[in-house]
């Protein structure tokens, strides 16, 4: 979509440059997301392999045991990254998932700015090179990735044919920040749309950076309450097989 609305425009290098800078920030937050999980991953598989406790005091074969433990634990997180990819993608044309993703802590923060960021980019190149309103915010919507956002370009579209104030419209739709909606009708009122939807995906860019951050601060602790849990667990179940150890001797003397 950008590079489109950038060809359309005459712009093409600085399309290419905006693609750069949203690729770059794309990665280093999946890059944060990714180290800040290494160190709870190896826990769980640390506690996977402590599995084996009970079945090697009963003088059974571990490897049975620790391979079972690995499977499910390494089972359980393929199905949640693939459902997690699946989900986002389903977001895009499904308003109740783009909801849910919204409303989630930190990451929902992190989605929304995302989805702007590409949204003010495409408006930004459609702006510049002086097609319609309305064949902005459809390309915009379309590129933006959320489905929620799409619809209220719809509608915004709409509006916009039919003469109406963009700006005017915009604070009628949740998706758009209170602040995003100022600096657009200011930017409207001055004519000077250009330079707001450029300065508005770099704000939207560093912010979704910032809560991708935030996000990495809090994930490992996610992990840490998973991990402490099933240590709990795996205590409990050496405890009882410690102590029926315990009551198979004693009948035994007895």
């Amino acid at each position: 979509g950008m590079v489109s609305a950038a060809e359309s425009g005459g712009r093409l290098s600085e399309g290419f440059t905006h693609l750069e800078r949203y690729y770059a920030a794309v990665a280093e937050a999946q890059g944060k997301v990714r180290k800040a999980a290494m160190y709870p991953l190896l826990l769980l598989n640390v506690a996977a392999f402590a599995s084996a406790v009970p079945d090697a005091m009963h003088g059974g074969s571990v490897l049975p045991g620790v391979a079972l433990s690995l499977g499910i634990l390494w089972a359980a997180l393929i199905v949640l990254w693939l459902g997690g990819r699946a989900f986002c993608r389903l977001a895009a044309t499904n308003a109740l998932a783009d909801r849910i993703l919204c409303k989630l802590p930190l990451a929902g923060n992190a989605w929304k700015q995302f989805a702007l960021a590409r949204w003010s980019a495409v408006m930004h190149f459609h702006i510049v090179s002086a097609q319609r309103m309305s064949a902005a915010l459809d390309a915009a919507g379309a590129a933006c990735g959320s489905a929620g956002l799409a619809a209220a370009s719809t509608q915004l579209s709409v509006a916009a044919a039919a003469g109406q104030s963009v700006a005017d419209e915009m604070p009628l739709y949740r998706y758009f920040p209170s602040m995003f909606c100022a600096g657009f009708a200011t930017a409207e009122a001055t004519g000077t749309l250009d330079m707001e939807t450029a300065q508005q995906m770099t704000r939207c860019l560093d912010d979704a950076s910032t809560a991708m951050s935030k996000l990495a601060e809090w994930f490992p602790r996610l992990f840490y309450f998973v991990v402490v849990l099933y240590t709990v667990w795996q205590i409990y179940r050496i405890v009882g097989s410690i102590a029926g150890t315990y009551e198979r001797a004693l009948k035994g003397d007895f």
